[in-house]
C-alpha cells in the first residue's frame, strides 16, 4: 500500500454541510470522498490538457482534402448498411434538403467534414456529398 499522508483543511460550513450531506448518501468517509474528488479534478484537469493538445496539434497539421474525402468515401461505404443511414439518404432524396441541413435549413453541426468535399465519388473526388448516395 502506498504511503498516506494527514492533512487538515478549512471548509466554509455550508460546503462542509454538502460534503455531510454526500457522505451520507455515498457511506463513504471523509477521507474517502475527498480522495475521489481530487482523484476526479486531477482527471479533469488531464484530460482538457490533453484536448487542448489535440486541438494544437491538428491547427498546426490539419487532414488534407484527400483525408477528408477518404474518410467520407469510408463512413459513406459503411454507412451504406446502416437502416437508419438509409432512411435519411432517402429523405434527403424526396426532399432535396442536405442532409447536414435541418428542415428549418439551419446548419447541422457534422457539416464540416462532408459539406467542405467535391469531386466524384466513385474516385473519392467529390463535388457534391449528395451525389454519393
Amino acid at each position: 500500500m502506498s504511503k498516506t499522508t494527514k492533512i487538515a483543511i478549512s471548509l466554509p460550513d455550508e460546503l462542509l454541510s454538502a460534503v455531510e450531506q454526500e457522505r451520507s448518501v455515498s457511506g463513504e468517509s471523509r477521507s474517502e470522498l475527498f480522495r475521489r474528488a481530487v482523484a476526479m479534478l486531477l482527471r479533469r484537469r488531464q484530460e482538457q490538457e490533453m484536448s487542448e493538445q489535440y486541438i494544437r496539434a491538428y491547427k498546426q497539421m490539419p487532414e488534407t482534402r484527400e483525408e477528408i474525402a477518404a474518410a467520407s468515401h469510408a463512413a459513406s461505404t459503411i454507412l451504406a448498411g446502416e437502416s437508419w443511414y438509409k432512411e435519411r439518404r432517402d429523405m434527403v432524396g424526396r426532399t432535396g434538403i442536405p442532409y447536414w441541413e435541418t428542415p428549418g435549413g439551419a446548419p447541422f453541426p457534422g457539416r464540416g467534414l462532408y459539406g467542405a468535399l467535391a469531386g466524384d465519388c466513385s474516385t473519392g473526388h467529390y463535388t457534391n456529398p449528395q451525389h454519393c448516395y
